[in-house]
């Protein structure tokens, strides 16, 4: 009896094994739209789908899959801790500060901003701006 056990565990580890190197073996990755994806993901499933799709009907196979690129502030080492507020506070100040100093189209402005947008809630921004059209805005700019 307990060889025949024996005989059972080394049959399934065997298998077991030969399973993990195969399945490591497939796990080809594809880039798909700037984003690295493993072929058993939905998403790579349903862009297959949509390739296969595309074949059939005669149409010509290209990568126009459009993802957001999701951006947030860099880290500032005036801010370590983990409570941001302080950070938002300051971007959203050195926003209108350049919008004052270089004009709402600077290049450099718009990095504030979208460093504002990213770090800050959105109340907190409408209230700011609210404050900035009664005038009461605490801020120099």
């Amino acid at each position: 009896m307990p060889e025949e056990v024996e005989a059972a565990k080394a049959e399934l580890l065997s298998e077991v094994v030969e399973k993990i190197v195969s399945s490591h073996m497939k796990w080809a990755v594809s880039t798909v739209g700037g984003l690295t994806r493993l072929p058993g993901t939905p998403l790579m499933q349903r862009r297959q789908q949509q390739q296969q799709q595309q074949q059939q009907r005669g149409e010509s196979i290209g990568d126009e899959v459009l993802v957001n690129e999701v951006v947030t502030a860099p880290y500032d080492p005036r801010f370590p801790a983990t409570n941001q507020a302080r950070h938002c506070f300051v971007r959203y100040n050195e926003y209108y500060k350049c919008v004052f100093e270089r004009g709402t189209e600077a290049d450099r402005c718009n990095f504030y901003k979208r460093a504002y947008e990213s770090m800050c809630p959105a109340d907190w921004v409408e209230e700011w701006e609210e404050l900035r059209e009664k005038g009461l805005w605490m801020g120099k700019y």
